[in-house]
């Protein structure tokens, strides 16, 4: 961001000097802990070298298992008698161990797309994969998959995936920090089923589906999540400014009086929550819809040529209209505003107010993280909703975990070796080794065969091995070639004498 557009006026105390988020270097050798209020040119994995990965799924493993045995426990009894051939039968109290083989196979479903489960463990040459029968039987995966399971029942409506969501919170924080620039917006996990909390977006790829709420660095970092579960969302609204203003206050929460630019789109904005960021030292670069209560009535309401521009300033908040192809309303609480040259990717110069190019610039976060996840997904349709959230999370976690391992380790490996390298780590100490093919088999049926040709002879013979045996000279042109020796033998009638007498 240019210094020059620093705000000068209204008693701004603000600033984005970048002297701001320098380090002194004395200081940076005299500690050793994290410091968040200088992180923001600093902002990555918290002291973690190549080994950053692993705290995002060490635990994971471990906390579904017993909630996993348990609710099998309890489905299995409510089932009982059991048919004869129902596989439940062989269920059996799984382990961490097993859960780590359990998630390798169901994370390279992703990039190796296959039409059914059961495809994965045919032995059809037009599809077999050996590396999934060799971690674990199809039975006992698909038994797995059955009985996947984070917490048990409660009122809260996320309790089946309650836990998983916050782990990742937890150690996202843990392990991370980010840098200066946050943008916040939604992401659709697809459902079709009937669920009450099901929502409709028509400008996503998945129309219908779970909405998650989802902060984000530019590059897709996903640093926490919020799912939409209705009017229950997890979210306190203690300064009265609406359910979209809370969900930008409960996911800033860590992240307030730190300097931090956050990036939203028009859903989440009004000129109160400007204010009240600005409050706690949060710059905001966002759009605004038109009919917001505190919204500047002459702004809004003055009829714009394209290009033309107008701008209000109601104390340290600037809101800004703008006619392009069609009117842009947008609020900030860091620009002054002006026309600055932008250059579109086909070379065309442009101007535009500088608050829409560094909106632009900044909300790219949430639609990298969902470009990304979707080249590889394993996500398959369910009947439970928890489950493809759950492996969805899961995925999200992949994703942080591919981008700080290259941020750790000076490395741009790709997405999709580095699941390769995550699901040979889960596998453990399968044998990954092809298997040889069966070649023909050796030759057991005794026979007889010309002796070879040799440089003097095109029809050579050689002395009968019965007949030498039983003191006479008989020259013969056929040898055995299965038996060791390869005696020469006369067909009749020593070849059959030599084999069964």
């Amino acid at each position: 961001m240019e210094t020059d557009d620093e705000i000068d006026e209204a008693g701004m105390e603000l600033s984005l000097d970048d002297s701001e988020f320098e380090i002194d270097s004395d200081e940076e050798e005299s500690s050793d802990e994290f410091d968040p209020a200088v992180s923001h040119e600093v902002g990555g994995v918290k002291g973690y070298g190549p080994g950053a990965v692993a705290p995002l799924c060490r635990q994971i493993v471990a906390s579904v298992e017993c909630p996993t045995n348990r609710y099998a426990n309890a489905e299995i009894a409510k089932q009982r008698p059991l048919l004869r051939e129902s596989r439940l039968w062989a269920w059996k109290d799984t382990d961490a161990a097993e859960m780590k083989k359990f998630l390798g196979p169901l994370i390279h479903i992703g990039p190796n797309n296959l039409p059914t489960l059961e495809h994965y463990w045919t032995n059809d040459p037009l599809y077999k994969t050996e590396v999934y029968g060799k971690s674990m039987g199809r039975n006992r995966f698909q038994l797995l998959l059955r009985f996947w399971h984070f917490s048990e029942n409660s009122e809260d409506r996320l309790i089946k995936i309650r836990p998983l969501l916050d782990y990742f919170d937890k150690t996202m924080s843990e392990v991370y920090y980010p840098k200066r620039d946050l943008c916040m917006d939604e992401s659709m996990v697809l459902w079709r089923g009937r669920l009450l909390f099901r929502q409709y977006i028509k400008n996503k790829r998945h129309k219908y589906g779970v909405k998650l709420y989802e902060l984000c660095e530019s590059d897709g970092m996903v640093l926490k999540i919020l799912i939409y579960s209705g009017t229950r969302t997890n979210v306190d609204d203690d300064l009265q400014l609406g359910q979209s203003a809370a969900v930008v206050l409960h996911l800033m929460s860590d992240f307030l009086d730190k300097g931090h630019v956050l990036y939203t789109d028009n859903y989440y904005n009004l000129v109160d929550l400007t204010k009240a960021l600005t409050d706690r030292s949060t710059y905001l670069c966002e759009t605004l819809r038109f009919d917001r209560k505190e919204n500047p009535k002459d702004d809004v309401q003055t009829k714009l040529e394209k290009g033309e521009h107008c701008w209000k300033r109601p104390g340290p908040v600037v809101v800004c209209k703008w006619r392009d192809k069609r009117d842009v309303l947008t609020i900030t609480n860091m620009h002054n505003m002006k026309m600055v040259n932008v250059t579109n990717r086909n070379q065309k110069v442009s101007q535009k107010p500088n608050i829409v190019r560094d909106y632009n610039n900044g909300m790219s976060g949430i639609d990298r993280s969902d470009q990304m996840l979707s080249y590889y997904s394993a996500l398959r349709k369910t009947i439970r909703w928890y489950k493809k959230i759950g492996l969805h999370v899961l995925e999200i976690m992949l994703f942080n975990a591919h981008i700080m391992y290259n941020e750790s380790v000076g490395e741009q490996m790709r997405m999709l070796r580095f699941r390769e390298k995550v699901t040979l780590h889960l596998l453990g100490n399968v044998d990954l080794q092809p298997t040889p093919t069966e070649g023909p088999p050796a030759e057991t049926f005794h026979h007889l065969v010309g002796v070879p040709p040799t440089e003097k002879k095109e029809r050579p013979t050689k002395p009968c091995h019965q007949c030498t045996k039983n003191g006479r000279r008989r020259e013969t042109r056929y040898i055995c070639p299965v038996c060791p020796e390869k005696p020469a033998l006369c067909v009749d009638p020593y070849f059959k004498v030599y084999h069964v007498l």
